[in-house]
């Protein structure tokens, strides 16, 4: 890895000459010349000769200062105008960025949209136009660029006449499939609103438009939406193009053969239409950015593509001229689309940001002029001079000794090479200007303050300083004189012109008060949490006195209300479980009792307790040990918390009829705990965030009955706290497993 580049440059100073005493400039006494007959014109001579001499000096100094300033100003002239299109082709990059992710949102919430039409078909086989029509109303009218839903089904020619009649009945006199030629299935539009919207109208047959074969098939076939579009609408007052997503609806029926398999039927699309122009620009008109070009082309059948916007079928990038040009491709209902960008070099540049380069070069031009005219007064008139760069230097020592930060570098021995105030003040070390040359962890040992397990701190300095390509990012150390402090120290890698390591840059920051916030932000939680289990326990006691009679006598209706109220009561209570141990976690105040634990045993009684749960799912649960499994080192109580976390996380996207097996085995000194459930499977996208708190693997579903959210990243805190090890395995309908690994405590028997 590269590290941090910097050059060093030494001031020169320039003195003047001195007689042998030191006294003063050479000179001669006026008594010790011999004056001829005409000492006017001799002096006139030797005056000349020495003012000859001084103004070749004082030339010669102002040239060289003139050209070495001017190199620098140009040097920098470009180095600025460099910096400043870096910095314009950054900001272009995030703004196409911003554009993609803007437009990849905005088609996830059309496809919410399509997933409440798909639902809503998925649970019912008979829907009046009048009730989808309010359905699909309320959707449409959250805004957004859709223009029309509807629902398409799949007609077998023993269905006609029955669909015949239910389309004629929803107003469309005369309706009859079988006029429009025998075929062996009827892909038709059954519900739609409004009825026609400029693109496709009710009771059309997709399956005889060209423009939507392909995509049936590839939506039927992938089980996944598909996009088609955009076209020209046929409404005369729709002057934008629109863009069609199917989306297949299934559906599980009885096996007819079997009558208890489930079995998974393509019943028809979830179809949507919506503005291209909204959707498909909505992003890039969203920034407000009048200087911007944009297009999209499906690439989907090739590299040269079709452009889909803003001309379908043609080329608007024809007239796209200089600039900078960037594109990304996304995937969009089965279709590759890139998003192509142009804009102009000075993109979302200040008029200070864009004409800078132009100042640094006049004030550079001038300084250059004005210190060749300063450096040869200077000279002529014996006076020295220091050079711009020294003033520069002292100016940028003066900035950095003046910041809150303790800044130090050193070289490849971790010796100091130049340290701020703040530094030195921070670790007691005395005048700043002092330390150069000395090495900082050896001084550390000696002097400094006191400083919070300080030998393995120093020890930390020296194993950096030794390793020249490591990054520190953040590291915490506190200093407990004269008060308590919390530093958080970065380091990186210095290298000199050459790219050759030179040494190392560190800054201390003081985040006393940010880590003060979190311990404060920790203690609250604690706290709030502990509020609410009293008056929940209070709240779950009088619901099951009521339920048990000891007031009036309830009804079976109110006991079912009670029963509910209980069950909430007790997923809150589970969620103040869940955030109080997450406290302790991040706040380190969980404390295990480690133990050589019996895990079979463990498990086995675990599984026992929790069966009933599986039977009322019917999921079969089932347990495997494996031969001569030894005691694992854990604490027994957070170990049965983990099993317990695993076992009903499996039951919640275990579908019943399923199984979900714990099992149990022994291999290299290690105790495996595995939890098998053949439920939905997870995405590999997803497999990595599992663990976080609050996530969601499908954000469209709501969260399963009883989950609060923290129970896997719960589970994967108290076994990395215990030691072990937690992977998944999973396949998106297959299934998942996951693995505890823990440390055996005594040998196999």
């Amino acid at each position: 890895m590269r590290g941090l580049r910097m050059t060093f440059f030494r001031g020169v100073e320039s003195r003047m000459f001195r007689d042998a005493t030191g006294a003063g400039p050479v000179s001669r006494d006026s008594s010790d010349v011999q004056l001829p007959r005409r000492p006017f014109t001799y002096r006139a001579s030797q005056f000349s000769t020495n003012a000859l001499f001084s103004a070749k000096l004082a030339t010669a100094a102002a040239l060289a200062s003139f050209a070495l300033l001017l190199a620098m100003t140009v040097g920098t002239t470009f180095a600025v105008r460099s910096f400043i299109s870096e910095k314009s082709a950054d900001r272009f990059s995030n703004f196409v960025q911003t554009s993609n992710s803007e437009f990849e949102a905005d088609v996830s919430r059309r496809l919410t949209e399509l997933l409440a039409v798909e639902g809503l078909f998925k649970t019912s086989d008979d829907i009046s136009q009048a009730e989808f029509e309010v359905f699909a109303g309320l959707l449409k009218n959250k805004g957004g660029p859709v223009e029309a839903l509807g629902f398409v089904r799949r007609i077998t020619p023993v269905e006609v006449d029955a669909f015949n009649q239910a389309m004629r009945k929803r107003g469309l006199v005369g309706f009859d499939l079988t006029r429009r030629g025998g075929a062996p299935e009827y892909t038709v539009i059954e519900q739609l609103f409004p009825r026609n919207s400029g693109v496709v109208s009710l009771g059309e047959d997709l399956g005889r438009d060209s423009f939507f074969t392909d995509a049936l098939t590839a939506a039927e076939e992938s089980l996944l939406p598909v996009a088609v579009g955009p076209f020209e609408s046929s409404d005369p007052n729709q002057s934008d193009a629109s863009l069609v997503i199917l989306s297949p609806v299934i559906r599980q029926i009885a096996d007819e053969v079997s009558g208890s398999t489930l079995v998974r039927t393509l019943e028809g699309f979830a179809l949507g239409v919506y503005q291209a122009k909204e959707l498909l620009g909505g992003a890039t008109v969203s920034q407000e950015f009048g200087d911007i070009d944009f297009r999209i082309v499906d690439v989907s059948k090739g590299a040269r593509g079709t452009e889909i916007f803003p001309e379908a079928g043609g080329d608007s990038s024809h007239d796209w001229s200089g600039g900078q040009r960037l594109h990304r491709e996304v995937e969009v209902g089965g279709q590759l689309w890139d998003f192509q960008y142009s804009g102009p070099h000075d993109f979302d540049l200040t008029p200070l940001e864009r004409e800078v380069w132009i100042i640094v070069m006049v004030a550079g031009l001038v300084i250059t002029l004005v210190a060749g005219g300063s450096t040869y007064s200077l000279i002529a008139g014996r006076r020295a001079a220091r050079s711009d760069l020294e003033i520069v230097t002292t100016q940028l020592s003066a900035i950095l000794d003046s910041a809150l930060e303790g800044i130090l570098l050193v070289d490849q021995r971790g010796r100091v090479i130049w340290a701020n105030q703040a530094f030195a003040n921070m670790m007691e070390l005395g005048e700043a200007s002092e330390l150069a040359g000395e090495d900082v962890a050896n001084r550390l040992e000696t002097n400094g303050p006191d400083i919070e397990h300080r030998d393995r701190f120093i020890e930390f300095i020296r194993e950096v300083v030794r390793d020249p390509e490591s990054t520190v990012a953040s590291e915490d150390v506190t200093i407990n004189t004269p008060e308590p402090h919390s530093y958080s120290l970065s380091s990186v890698p210095v290298e000199d012109e050459r790219g050759l390591h030179a040494g190392r840059l560190w800054v201390f920051r003081d985040v006393t008060s940010e880590r003060a916030a979190d311990e404060a932000k920790s203690t609250f939680v604690s706290m709030v949490s502990h509020e609410l289990r009293t008056p929940l326990t209070s709240v779950m006691g009088f619901i099951d006195l009521a339920m048990d009679g000891a007031g009036d006598p309830v009804g079976e209706k109110t006991i079912k209300l009670l029963g509910t109220a209980r069950s909430n009561a007790e997923r809150l209570q589970r969620l103040v479980d869940d955030i109080l141990d997450v406290s302790r976690l991040e706040s380190d105040a969980l404390r295990l009792d480690m133990d050589s634990v019996n895990v079979v045993e463990l498990a086995t009684d675990l599984a026992d307790g929790v069966n009933a749960l599986f039977v009322e799912r019917d999921v079969k649960l089932t347990v495997e040990v494996g031969d001569e499994v030894p005691m694992i080192w854990a604490d027994r109580g957070r170990m049965g918390q983990v099993i317990i976390n695993l076992l009903t996380n499996a039951l919640r996207y275990t579908s019943s009829g399923g199984d979900v097996n714990l099992r149990i085995t022994h291999d290299s000194g290690a105790v495996a705990i595995a939890v098998i459930d053949t439920g939905l499977g997870i995405a590999p996208e997803h497999t990595g965030r599992v663990f976080e708190k609050f996530f969601r693997i499908d954000s469209k579903r709501s969260r399963p009955a009883g989950s609060t959210g923290l129970g896997l990243a719960i589970t994967k805190s108290l076994v990395e706290r215990m030691s072990g090890m937690i992977t998944l395995e999973s396949e998106i309908g297959e299934g998942s497993t996951f693995t505890v690994r823990m440390a055996a405590s005594t040998p196999a028997s």
